[in-house]
């Protein structure tokens, strides 16, 4: 199934031996059977009366091959077919309309005596609500969060065993990739533990810019580092010349304009590995099991400067701003002795999480110091880490917080009032500090069922961390104002925090621009209307303008924002009841 394009991971599929035994075949069954790795993961096939369901096998070998879909207690068939594969790989596609809205169960098998075959790959989708591989609903959801920052991938634990070249093959014949069952211990047992560590091929390389383009948003690489060796770094230069490189002089840039894109993608933001100083490493995996440690700071430092001079290199008109991981002072001062330093744009940091509270230790008290940490814990340690930057010689590094939120968010299982007031106070701080620290850019880990998108079998629910996210955004790429008098005493009082930046309109015949001020309250002890006073360099008195408040009832577990709350402020005077606000002066 694989060509020459394609090289050093042949992936994996089922096979089913001559003249069997017994029935050969795979099974997917009822909602979270099997190990329950978290929010957002588990077996479940939902199926909705009277939708469109598109199925697609990628099978090789002579046999007779039973598809069944079942309901999920097997006593009604949804859908049966009786598929017969050939001696080469074969992609067979089957669109039915299902009468009954429940959990389904999946059965592809050949009866015992067949011939041999195989099964590459299974995909059951809805016909009309699939965008690339994607579901359209949820894609419209990131659209809806206005983010237009960036938008990192591949991420998290699957950045080290991801081969983008196999993002190249059309989708139903990208094999699942492997990983080792244990591997991520955020999520206990592991993160692909309930699928035996394999892991859904899903976009490519392609598709990935698409996405980014379609919601508005930055697109940042994360290159596969985690032994430093000639095949990574090979493969990683690769990359970024299929994204960078001319169409005529380079080979992995008329790759690209043979797909249909002649122009360079020109992508500016790479990382340079993930957690690679926290994660155990497999350097054969799935051959062998075998483990090696985590990168030291030296290992990681070697490793970078074998691999910037490749990589830059295949970028020759755009310059990459180049992140380095993990943002600790010893890590930072290994690169940095290496003389690194000027090729690193950002050291990224993934110190913004603070453990949310016990369900039966959620009060007001521990709610307020968990929205507190922000400008606490986490604003102090980026001073440190500044202060350190700067006293080993790499003034002109700047630090991104590319993992924050009240949780773990993988962990969470009702996102509410509280995780959404979090984001407003951790949005809130690091614009504050911004200009002090050098943190120039945040990254919520992650959107999607981990934070504010809630994905179910028949649509997304956006939560309260989606709307302090909109809001939010409203500060996109605007100049920062300095505070010159308030009457809520921000360093000392904590009970509001306020941000405010300056806007040119998006229209260049209207001229001008606007302020946008936004606060947000950070006590939940006193569930209070509040006023609240600034003032603001550079804006003048009297100036009117709107006012938009997210206003909650409580913050229990399952608590949201009620209807935004739209109308006028004037004298630089607003007011709020819990949740934040944004005000919009023109």
């Amino acid at each position: 199934m694989h060509d020459d394009l394609i090289s050093g991971d042949v992936g994996s599929s089922i096979h089913c031996a001559a003249n069997n035994s017994k029935e050969c075949g795979i099974e997917q069954g009822s909602y979270f059977e099997g190990f329950d790795s978290g929010v957002g993961f588990g077996s479940s096939i939902i199926l909705s009366k009277n939708m469109d369901y598109t199925l697609q096998l990628v099978v090789k070998g002579e046999a007779s091959i039973k598809v069944f879909l079942s309901d999920a207690d097997a006593e009604e068939y949804l859908f049966s077919a009786t598929i017969t594969s050939t001696s080469n790989w074969t992609t067979i596609s089957q669109t039915f309309t299902s009468p009954a809205t429940t959990n389904a169960t999946l059965r592809i098998s050949a009866l015992k005596s067949s011939p041999e075959w195989w099964l590459g790959s299974t995909s059951l989708t809805p016909a009309s609500n699939t965008w690339k591989g994607m579901r359209i609903d949820v894609v419209d959801g990131l659209k809806a969060l206005k983010n237009r920052g960036l938008l990192r991938w591949p991420g998290g634990c699957f950045a080290p065993f991801y081969r983008w070249k196999i993002g190249l093959l059309p989708p139903h014949e990208r094999p699942p990739i492997e990983t080792p069952p244990d591997n991520c211990a955020a999520v206990p047992g592991g993160i692909n533990a309930y699928t035996d560590g394999m892991m859904e091929n899903g976009i490519g390389v392609d598709d990935f810019m698409a996405l980014c383009e379609r919601i508005g948003m930055v697109p940042a690489i994360t290159l596969r580092l985690s032994l430093g060796s000639e095949e990574e770094i090979e493969e990683a230069a690769d990359l970024i010349e299929y994204l960078n490189g001319d169409a005529n002089g380079t080979k992995w840039g008329r790759v690209r304009a043979s797909r249909g894109r002649v122009e360079p993608f020109n992508v500016e933001h790479v990382y340079v590995g993930n957690e690679i100083d926290r994660q155990t490493r497999y350097p054969t995996y799935p051959n062998s099991k075998e483990t090696i440690a985590a990168a030291s700071s030296s290992e990681y430092a070697e490793m970078m400067s074998n691999m910037i001079p490749r990589i830059l290199q295949k970028s020759p008109t755009i310059k990459l701003k180049i992140f380095a991981v993990s943002a600790n002072v010893e890590w930072n001062k290994a690169w940095v002795e290496m003389g690194l330093a000027e090729y690193v744009f950002a050291t990224s940091n993934h110190d913004g999480y603070y453990e949310q509270p016990d369900y039966d230790d959620w009060t007001a008290e521990a709610l307020t110091k968990a929205i507190n940490y922000p400008r606490g814990g986490f604003i102090d340690g980026v001073k440190e880490l500044r202060k350190a930057l700067d006293d080993s010689g790499a003034k002109g590094v700047k630090i991104s917080a590319d993992e924050y939120g009240l949780g773990s968010p993988w962990l969470v299982t009702e996102f509410s009032v509280a995780h959404a007031i979090y984001v407003g106070a951790f949005l809130t701080s690091a614009m504050r500090y911004s200009e002090e620290t050098g943190l120039i850019l945040t990254n919520y880990f992650e959107a999607i069922n981990e934070g504010a998108i809630k994905v179910g079998p028949d649509g997304v629910v956006m939560n309260a961390v989606a709307s302090a996210f909109e809001l939010y955004s409203l500060h996109g790429n605007g100049e920062l104002i300095e505070l010159l008098e308030n009457n809520i005493e921000i360093e000392e009082d904590r009970r509001f925090d306020v941000v405010a930046t300056k806007m040119q309109n998006e229209n260049e015949n209207e001229g001008g621009g606007y302020v946008v001020v936004t606060f947000v309250g950070l006590d939940c002890e006193k569930w209070e209307d509040e006023v609240v006073e600034i003032s603001l360099k550079g804006v003048a008195e009297g100036t009117v303008g709107k006012l938009e408040t997210l206003r909650a009832s409580g913050f229990d577990p399952k608590s949201s924002f009620g209807k935004k709350e739209v109308g006028e402020f004037e004298n630089e005077v607003g007011r709020s009841s819990g949740g934040g606000g944004a005000f919009v002066a023109e």
